[in-house]
């Protein structure tokens, strides 16, 4: 089970940093009581850990990229800088590893997310800190429908215009707009 969640556009920069680094690392301790991923020995939680991320992940990694990368993100190192510039995978803690490194990325970078049942929302970095919005839809300025027909006209594939509600036949509707365009 799972929801799975693709990331439609980007621009987010995380910064390749030791601070970053250690702050991602240090998540494994601090935020132990968190973690969704683990094993289970009559009805108990018997080990913990990130989902999607191995136990000891905070011993392996060597830089910020590499983390993101193994969190399941597909990721461009540059300029002291990591890009992260898609995700398509089951929906795991990303959330939490992109809240925790906001406070070091730039005001206003945002990620936006689809999920495979067509929701859709936006992450930001707002004040050093992440926030979420999801899609809202909205319809606006409803005209009654026109149907628009194509029909050839003196050798020219040409639009008529017809009105389901007029006053005037659909014929009529049809025979006056076709002896227009001729």
């Amino acid at each position: 089970m799972g929801h799975y969640i693709t990331l439609a556009d980007a621009s987010s920069d995380v910064p390749e940093t030791d601070e970053v680094l250690q702050v991602i690392k240090d998540a494994n301790v601090i935020y132990h009581d968190w973690k969704r991923g683990g094993t289970f020995s009559g009805g108990r939680q018997t080990e913990r850990w990130f989902s999607w991320l191995p136990k000891d992940y905070d011993k392996t990694i060597t830089s910020v990229k590499e983390f993101f990368d193994l969190l399941g993100f597909d990721s461009d190192a540059h300029d002291g800088l990591v890009r992260l510039m898609a995700y398509d995978s089951k929906i795991g803690q990303e959330e939490l590893f992109l809240a925790i490194v906001a406070p070091f990325v730039e005001e206003g970078s945002f990620l936006e997310w689809r999920g495979e049942d067509g929701s859709m929302w936006r992450h930001e970095v707002m004040g050093g800190k992440l926030h979420i919005a999801e899609v809202a839809m909205t319809y606006r300025d409803f005209k009654p429908v026109r149907l628009l027909e194509y029909e050839f006209i003196n050798d020219t594939l040409t639009p008529l215009v017809l009105d389901p509600y007029a006053q005037t036949a659909p014929h009529a509707q049809y025979t006056q707009q076709a002896s227009v365009s001729a």
